[in-house]
This record gives structure tokens, C-alpha cells and sequence, in this order.
């Protein structure tokens, strides 16, 4: 008998694995659930194992492994542009995948809500902003930094709430929450003096549903104490939402310091060429809320409510001009800073400069 060889052994045993598992099922609902726990099983996989892995590689290829490149037949994402994905397999498939009780990868149902290209960028900067702690992390990509930080924010409020955060923040995020909420409903307690904890502790009450902060700010670059302002959140059962847009990845990773979520405006550092528009929200797999139906899996819970029904999808070409970018994010914010330095070294020194705020200085 002829030895068979790796590849069709290993096709063999797959067939095999199917095989048993058709027999194992009663119902096409019972076949598809099996599936779908193996799929969201690899990608869980894949996030455990990226935690072992550098920075460079996160950053270079995200969860894009050997199985993507042989379902896609691209040893990078593609871009996939069509509003939807396949035809359905069966009504029943149809039924559950409508319904999120199944999770398909790579098929999406219909771009708004799932694209295969858009959703490998989310999945990237995840990995990359949960490389240094022990929970599993994951993301949404939004068609901007506004509607990440609206993503992030309204599933917890509702009429009458509240929510503490500086006014030293991106104007276009002072004018959301200044202009735009309290037409909803919800106000925002702004604290004066930010970098004194007890500032913020004075504006919590009953109805405060999280505390809100950029590190650093844009544009003073103040940088909040955020292992502080997690404890003071999490004594009160509120999250911790950090814009860490600036710093991106590379420089603060908001999660290992306590924050429950994180938003960036992908359109600046992290793209860089000035070419795409987008967000990101981030989240740890279990946040402390009061919100029970988002304590667990944020991200994907606010991708099955809110973002659906509002559709601030992001398109899969800025997705893939984004994810490209990543690959050279650390290189690009280690030149910026290292200028960024000289230039506030010699500001400091000029007998015309009053004050300079950067924090890489001493003073």
C-alpha cells in the first residue's frame, strides 16, 4: 500500500472530523451552533496566542493566519467590497445568523453590520491594544473617531444619566457631549481640575454611568493618572472609557492600566497617510457596568444593538488602507515623538515661549 502524503492525510482527517460530526448532530440548528463554537474557539485561540507574540508581529498581521490565507487565497486581507456575503447555506442558517446565535467567519451576511476586510482591522488593533494583559480583547471599527466614541458611550445611558469627564478633550468631543446629549437626555459633569482624583469623585453620583478621558488630551497633552481614575470607576461599578487616539498602541495601551474601553480616531496616527477616515472601539471581554447586558463581550454586544441599528459602518477600502498602516505604526510614532521632542526641547529654551506642554520634558 502506498504511504499517503501529509497533505492528503491531513485532508482526510478533516473529512473525517466533518464526517463525524454530521453524524453527531440532530438538526441543522444543532450542526451550525457546533460550528460556530469551533470558529469563535480559533479566533479566541488566535488572541491567546498573539499575547505571546511582539508587538511588530500584531501589528504586521493581526489575526490574518495560514487558514485565512488558504479560505481567502491571499497571503494578505483582500479587499471585499460586496454589501453582502454568499448565499445562505439553508433558511435555517439564515434564521440563526439573522439572529446572532451563530457566528459565521469568513461569510457576512451584509456589510453594515459584518465585512470580512473590516473586520481583520478590528481585529488587529484589538490584539494590539490587549497584548499586555491577561483578558481576551475585542473590537469595532466605526466609519469615524466620533461615532467609536458615540458607539462606546450611549449603550450606557439613557434619559436623565450622567457621565464625569474633563473639558481639556478633542473639541469635536466636547461639542458631542456639550450640544448633541443633552438633547438625548444626558449630561456630562465636567471636572475643572482634572488631574486631582478627589475633582472627579465630587461629581459622581446615582446617575453616573462612566467616566470618560483622553490620554493624552488633544490638543494640551495632559495625561490623566488612568490606574486612578479605573479604581475610582470601578469602586462606583461604572467603566473607565479612554480616547487614546494620540498615543495609539504603541505608546499607552489604556487597558493595562485599568480602562475598561478604549476608542481611537483611526484617521490620524494610525493611518498616517491621511488617505482613510475611521474608528475603533476596544474592549476587554468582561467590563465592570452596572449594565449587565453589556458585561460581557461589549464590543460584539454594541455591534448586535446600536451598531446595527445606526450603521456607522466603516467601508473595507479605508479598512484596508488602515490595516496597512498598522504594519509601520511603530516606526512613524517613534520618529514623531523623537522630533516632536527637539522641537519642545528648543521651545522650552526660547526667551518668547512662556509654557510648553509636552510630556516627555522634565518640567
Amino acid at each position: 500500500m502506498i504511504e499517503k502524503s501529509h497533505f492528503l492525510s491531513k485532508k482526510i482527517e478533516e473529512l473525517e472530523q466533518k464526517l463525524e460530526l454530521l453524524k453527531s448532530v440532530e438538526s441543522e440548528e444543532e450542526y451550525f451552533k457546533k460550528m460556530s463554537k469551533k470558529q469563535i474557539a480559533y479566533r479566541k485561540t488566535q488572541l491567546k496566542e498573539n499575547k505571546k507574540k511582539s508587538m511588530d508581529t500584531i501589528a504586521l498581521w493581526g489575526l490574518y493566519g495560514k487558514r485565512d490565507m488558504d479560505q481567502y487565497k491571499s497571503y494578505i486581507p483582500p479587499i471585499y467590497a460586496a454589501t453582502a456575503g454568499a448565499p445562505l447555506k439553508s433558511l435555517e442558517y439564515g434564521k440563526l445568523l439573522l439572529a446572532y446565535e451563530i457566528f459565521d467567519d469568513p461569510n457576512k451576511m451584509y456589510s453594515r453590520i459584518d465585512n470580512i476586510t473590516v473586520d481583520h482591522l478590528a481585529h488587529k488593533v484589538a490584539s494590539m491594544e490587549g497584548k499586555g494583559i491577561p483578558e481576551l480583547t475585542h473590537g469595532l471599527c466605526t466609519s469615524s473617531g466620533m461615532s467609536a466614541i458615540f458607539m462606546a458611550t450611549m449603550p450606557f445611558l439613557e434619559v436623565g444619566d450622567t457621565f464625569v469627564a474633563p473639558k481639556l478633550m478633542f473639541g469635536g468631543t466636547f461639542h458631542l457631549f456639550e450640544t448633541t446629549y443633552p438633547k438625548m437626555g444626558w449630561k456630562a459633569r465636567w471636572v475643572e481640575e482634572p488631574e486631582e482624583p478627589e475633582n472627579w469623585r465630587e461629581l459622581i453620583d446615582e446617575n453616573t454611568k462612566f467616566l470618560y478621558a483622553e490620554f493624552p488630551t488633544n490638543p494640551t497633552l495632559f495625561c490623566p493618572d488612568l490606574s486612578t481614575l479605573s479604581d475610582l470607576a470601578h469602586e462606583f461599578d461604572i467603566p473607565l472609557i479612554v480616547d487614546s487616539t494620540l498615543a495609539t498602541p504603541i505608546l499607552t495601551r489604556p487597558l493595562e492600566h485599568g480602562a475598561d474601553v478604549v476608542v481611537h480616531s483611526a484617521t490620524k496616527m494610525m493611518c498616517g497617510s491621511g488617505r482613510a477616515v475611521g474608528g475603533v472601539l476596544v474592549s476587554k471581554e468582561v467590563i465592570t457596568t452596572e449594565k449587565k447586558a453589556f458585561k460581557k463581550h461589549f464590543a460584539r454586544k454594541v455591534k448586535e444593538g446600536p451598531f446595527r441599528n445606526l450603521g456607522p459602518c466603516m467601508s473595507p477600502y479605508e479598512a484596508k488602507e488602515i490595516w496597512d498602516a498598522l504594519n509601520t505604526l511603530k516606526f512613524r510614532v517613534q520618529a514623531a515623538s523623537q522630533k516632536a521632542m527637539k522641537v519642545a526641547n528648543f521651545l522650552q529654551n526660547h526667551p518668547t515661549i512662556e509654557r510648553v506642554n509636552y510630556p516627555g520634558l522634565p518640567s
